[in-house]
């Protein structure tokens, strides 16, 4: 079996957060031919749920690796494949150290996310997951149990939070992961997680070759992934990073139906 691990936003979703007419109809052939796809996403599980059934992409050969690799599940059962997260010592320091110079911090449970304030960005990125938030007075006292991740976030100071990444990035070092999503979103997980580290785990649960796997990407947190897969592809709206990191660049972008035009060149 041949696995396609792709990307979510910029990537297999429009700019506008939905899959084109094209892009569905190719995936859902690319897993009527016997192959798998894997949404390989930053998001949370839940939002990851939220567009797999309003597209129909569950059942056989249909996995969700999300939280950037975090958690990895078999929607033909929702089993759970792989779960590695943070430590509450990480939760504590980044919630402890973002408000200090002006970021915002969040985590989660398994329903929603959460916050210790209000603010425009959370809603902005709540709407843009589709998944609620909620604003508690102490997070640590309301985490039903160690997080898949925290993200360090502001939505105009990318260089506040490439300070935040040099400053305290390092002190985290033995036990996370820091990579961008996009320029709003720092990205805080185990060493054990990242989208490399999910291509190579559900090869190795399913028996499929790293040379049998295709992955495709635009930002910073898929190059694992892309340098890993036996054939790594970035967006052409990727990153310079991420194209560089490639096998090979897409001619159409997210907006143009490139995961379909991945799927006919190299699976169908």
């Amino acid at each position: 079996m041949k696995l396609l691990f792709a990307d979510m936003d910029d990537t297999l979703l429009s700019s506008d957060k939905t899959i084109s007419k094209k892009n569905l109809e190719a995936v859902k052939a690319l897993v009527g031919a016997g192959y798998g796809f894997v949404m390989c996403t930053g998001r949370p599980l839940y939002s990851c749920r939220v567009l797999a059934d309003e597209y129909s992409l569950t059942g056989e050969n249909y996995y969700i690796a999300s939280y950037n690799g975090g958690q990895i599940v078999d929607t033909a059962d929702m089993k759970e494949l792989v779960h590695e997260g943070v430590s509450y010592d990480v939760v504590k320091t980044l919630f402890a150290e973002a408000p200090k110079r002006g970021l915002n911090v969040q985590t989660y449970n398994d329903d929603c996310i959460l916050v210790e304030q209000d603010s425009e960005y959370i809603k902005w990125y709540s709407t843009r997951i589709r998944m609620p938030y909620r604003v508690v007075e102490d997070v640590m006292s309301a985490l039903e149990a160690e997080p898949l991740k925290c993200i360090v976030a502001h939505l105009t100071d990318h260089d506040a939070l490439v300070d935040f990444q040099k400053e305290v990035g390092p002190k985290l070092s033995k036990v996370t992961e820091n990579l961008f999503s996009n320029p709003v979103l720092l990205e805080f997980g185990s060493k054990k997680a990242g989208k490399g580290r999910a291509l190579e785990n559900l090869c190795e649960i399913l028996g499929v070759d790293r040379a049998d796997t295709v992955a495709v990407g635009d930002e910073a947190n898929d190059i694992d992934m892309i340098k890993k897969a036996g054939v790594g592809i970035a967006m052409i709206n990727g990153t310079e990073d991420t194209k560089r990191a490639a096998d090979v660049i897409t001619e159409k972008d997210n907006n143009n139906d490139a995961i379909a035009q991945i799927i006919e060149r190299y699976f169908l």
